[in-house]
């Protein structure tokens, strides 16, 4: 008679129940005694099918979700005379009648595997107990361990020679005395230690002495021995692997990458220095620019804006808004008329907030950030497509820009400086059905005048706007 026992340690995936009709088939037991299946009586129809068995019993397993455990099952085919006693959570108690009418009892029991619960297999065992040689029920402790001993010792020793000296007198000695006396010596505690060092992790699962022994007081602080100590050892021989913390499954994707690094950014932005800080960050975000200008600074300012080789020098942030020599000239032709050379020993910060106190012309703070943002812009459209925009051509755009922005926001009541001040012309709309043109003209080096206009509707929609440069005396008529 066969039997199979066999700790699935669940049994609902597709890979657990292959390995089971893999070994079935291959060894063909009479009865199957499943442990840890982590299923219910209905499912396990399925697998009673699957395996060919005629019938089962089952212990369902308990708790819920991921506290799941247990759960026990036996199956036998029809040709088992296989009668259920008993059952718990963690035994089943059959008696198996043979074809000559004997009475075998069949007890399968599903052990605690941690160290300080092996007191409670016992009891277990001592509640079933066992039947000795003399058919004789044993409950207690020592007495089943008597018997077993009996077990065993009869199993391993000969009771006589039983003929046996003929045969061993015609065979060849190969064990001398000295191997002898070796073999028969007592065991020392190295070798019982060095025996343990060697077993398998699922022959004696629990900090057994000498068998994946870690000494955690060496070198380690006493918090890093406690945290070493909450970790509960594996109770199977599966190697350690990476696990990635941002997932559930502890897989590794980009999306997970990102919302770790957004929470990170969010723990960590905002002022950490001091009150100078705080009204640099609000000066920022209060400024009447586009989202995008405010978004450019405020990178800037931790740093964040990607840079790469610039000529023979090493680009910084700081070097690619202020001493590049484009940027230098820039900053020259704008209206703040910045010398940049002398702020060579700053930071981007700190000539963030110099400028923040020195600027005190109308609408300064703002024109800052915007040529800030439009030499970023200018740099990119160097690096990605090649195309090179002139100093002069680059203040008369983001101006250009500027004013657009200003006027689109005029309409709000809200937007800063459209009501408490006097040096700006507020932009009215023309009469329903007719048309505001709006021009201006500037004078850019080299001689030549830039000419800008814009067509609105009564409304405030652009209709049309274009400019263009020329050379020579401009004589413009308005009507």
């Amino acid at each position: 008679m066969i039997g199979l026992s066999w700790n699935c340690r669940g049994l609902g995936g597709p890979r657990a129940e292959n390995a089971l009709k893999g070994v079935v088939s291959i060894e063909h037991p009479h009865f199957v005694f499943l442990l840890e299946t982590k299923l219910k009586g209905k499912e396990y129809e399925s697998i009673k099918r699957k395996l060919n068995f005629d019938h089962f019993v089952c212990v369902d397993y308990s708790g819920e979700g991921r506290h799941r455990s247990g759960g026990l099952a036996m199956f036998w085919k029809d040709d088992l005379d296989l009668n259920l006693v008993s059952s718990s959570l963690n035994h089943m108690d059959f008696t198996l009648t043979t074809d000559n009418g004997l009475i075998w009892l069949l007890t399968s029991i599903y052990g605690f595997p941690d160290k300080d619960r092996k007191k409670e297999t016992w009891k277990l065992t001592e509640r079933l107990g066992v039947y000795d040689e003399g058919e004789n029920w044993r409950k207690d402790e020592k007495e089943i361990e008597v018997v077993f001993e009996s077990y065993f010792k009869s199993l391993f020793n000969s009771d006589g020679d039983n003929g046996m000296q003929p045969v061993l007198d015609v065979v060849e000695n190969y064990v001398t005395d000295e191997m002898n006396a070796i073999l028969t010596e007592a065991y020392t505690r190295e070798e019982i230690i060095c025996a343990l060092k060697h077993m398998h992790p699922t022959k004696a699962p629990g900090p057994d002495e000498g068998h994946k022994f870690w000494n955690v007081g060496q070198g380690l602080s006493e918090i890093e021995i406690q945290a070493i100590q909450k970790i509960r050892l594996p109770q199977s021989d599966q190697a350690d692997f990476l696990q990635w913390k941002g997932t559930k499954n502890g897989m590794f994707s980009v999306h997970s990458a990102y919302h770790l690094e957004l929470q990170r950014s969010k723990s960590t932005a905002g002022p950490s220095h001091g009150e100078p800080d705080v009204k640099l960050w609000k000066k920022i975000w209060e400024a009447s620019v586009p989202l995008t200008v405010k978004s450019v600074m405020w990178r800037a300012m931790r740093n964040e804006l990607p840079v790469h080789e610039c000529g023979e020098e090493s680009e910084t942030v700081m070097h690619l808004i202020v001493f590049c020599p484009e940027s230098h000239i820039t900053w020259k032709l704008s209206p703040l008329r910045l010398d940049t050379d002398c702020w060579a020993l700053f930071s981007v910060k700190d000539w963030c907030t110099e400028m923040m106190k020195k600027l005190t012309i109308d609408k300064g703070w703002e024109i800052f950030m915007m040529f800030w943002w439009k030499i970023w812009e200018v740099r990119n459209l160097w690096t990605f497509e090649k195309k090179k925009l002139d100093a002069p051509v680059m203040c008369e755009r983001m101006l250009n820009f500027l004013g657009e922005y200003e006027a689109a926001n005029a309409r709000d009541s809200s937007a800063p400086y459209s009501a408490n001040n006097d040096n700006l012309h507020s932009w009215k709309p023309s009469p329903p059905g007719m048309y505001m043109l709006n021009t201006d003209a500037a004078l850019l080096m080299e001689g030549k005048i830039g000419l800008v206009m814009v067509i609105r509707d009564n409304h405030g929609d652009v209709m049309m706007a274009g400019g263009s440069r020329s050379s020579g005396t401009v004589t413009l008529v308005m009507m």
